[in-house]
C-alpha cells in the first residue's frame, strides 16, 4: 500500500514540475528532459528518504530467567551414629613351664631311697626308711606340713617308730622333699605294710594325685632267722583283658596267697586266702574272675579312679598288676 501512495506522489510532483515549465516558457534557461528526469529522481529519492519509516530498532527479546539447575540433595552421613566395629583379637594364653596339677596339695611319688619292698628283718629290728616325693600342687608346703603313717596292713601288730616327719623347710610347687624316718619291725614273723601320706597345715591328709589320692608305703618281711630269701618265691600278676591271673615260681614251698585291691587306705581281699604247696618251678595260681569292674566295686572306686590290684603272697611279698583305671 505504501508503494502505491509513493508512486502517486511522484506522478503528482512530475505533473507540477511539467506544468511549471510550461508557464515559464519565456525564461531564458530551458531545462532538458534529462535534467528534469534527474531532478525528479533526486526529488523522489529525497521524498523516499523522508517518507521511509525509521529503521527498525531491534527489540531485545525478553531475557528468560536462568533456569535453576536442580541440586541433588546428598544426605550427610552421621559417622558418629555408626558403631565402631571391635575387631576380634587373639589372646595368647601362656603355657605353663611344666605340667602342674591345678589342685592345691598334690603329691607325686618319685622313688624309694632305701629299704626295697620285701626286705627281711628280724623281729624288733630297727631301720631307716627314706622316700623321695615332689610337690605337684599349686600350694607351697611350709613347716606346718608333715608326713605321717596313714594305715597299716595288718593293723596289728604293725610297724612302729617315728610317727611323724615335719617338713624342715618350704617346698615350692615342683620342689622335691626327702622323707627319712626310723622304723621298728614287729615282733612276729610275717609281711607288713605301712602307708604314709602328707598332712597340710590343718592336719588334712593328701596323697598321690590330691586329697583323696593314694599314699606311698614301706613293705618288709619279719623272720626270726632273718633268712627268708625273697627270691625263693617269685610271683607274677597281670590282667588278661578279662581276669586277673598270676603265677608263682618256687620249688617245694607252701604259700598262702590271695588277690587284693587298694582302696586308698587299705588292701582288702578280692579272693579268700588259699594255701598251696608249689612243687613245680612255674605254677599258676587261682585267678580273680571279677575283672576290673568287680575289683572297683569291692574297693568302692568310681569310674576313672586309679585301680591297683596285687597278688598277696604274705611272707613272700607281693606281685603287683600294672595300674589301670576303673571302667
Amino acid at each position: 500500500m505504501k508503494k502505491i501512495t509513493l508512486a502517486a506522489s511522484v506522478l503528482l510532483l512530475l505533473s507540477i514540475v511539467l506544468s511549471a515549465c510550461n508557464l515559464q516558457a519565456a525564461a531564458p534557461t530551458q531545462l532538458s528532459p534529462e535534467q528534469v528526469s534527474t531532478i525528479a529522481k533526486a526529488t523522489v529519492d529525497a521524498l523516499t528518504t523522508q517518507m521511509a519509516p525509521p529503521p527498525a530498532t531491534a527489540t531485545p527479546l525478553p531475557t528468560e530467567p536462568p533456569t535453576a539447575t536442580p541440586t541433588l540433595a546428598v544426605p550427610t552421613l552421621d559417622l558418629t551414629a555408626i558403631p565402631t566395629l571391635g575387631l576380634a583379637t587373639s589372646t595368647l594364653v601362656p603355657l605353663p613351664s611344666q605340667a602342674v596339677n591345678s589342685q592345691c596339695n598334690v603329691v607325686f611319688f618319685i622313688n624309694d631311697e632305701t629299704i626295697p619292698d620285701g626286705t627281711v628283718f628280724k623281729p624288733g629290728e630297727t631301720f631307716t626308711k627314706s622316700w623321695k616325693i615332689r610337690n605337684d600342687g599349686t600350694c607351697t608346703w611350709n613347716t606346718a606340713y608333715s608326713a605321717a603313717p596313714f594305715s597299716n596292713d595288718p593293723s596289728t601288730p604293725a610297724i612302729t617308730g617315728d610317727n611323724i616327719f615335719k617338713v624342715p623347710a618350704q617346698v615350692v610347687p615342683g620342689g622335691i622333699l626327702l622323707i627319712s624316718v626310723t622304723m621298728k619291725a614287729p615282733a612276729t614273723d610275717g609281711t607288713y605294710t605301712q602307708v604314709w601320706k602328707m598332712n597340710d597345715a590343718e592336719g588334712k591328709p593328701f596323697g598321690i594325685g590330691g586329697p583323696n589320692g593314694a599314699g606311698w608305703w614301706v613293705n618288709i618281711k619279719v623272720s626270726k632267722t632273718g633268712s627268708v630269701t625273697p627270691s625263693s618265691v617269685v610271683g607274677a600278676a597281670s590282667f588278661d583283658g578279662t581276669n586277673y591271673v598270676g603265677t608263682i615260681t618256687t620249688t617245694n614251698a607252701t604259700v598262702n596267697y590271695s588277690w587284693q585291691v587298694y582302696t586308698g587306705t587299705s588292701w582288702p581281699n578280692l579272693t579268700d586266702p588259699k594255701i598251696d604247696t608249689f612243687t613245680s618251678i612255674h605254677s599258676n595260681v587261682d585267678s580273680y574272675t571279677g575283672g576290673k569292674a568287680g575289683a572297683c566295686t569291692v574297693a568302692g572306686l568310681n569310674t576313672g579312679d586309679v585301680l591297683k590290684v596285687r597278688l598277696n603272697m604274705n611272707e613272700y611279698g607281693y606281685a603287683y598288676v600294672a595300674e589301670s583305671t576303673c571302667p
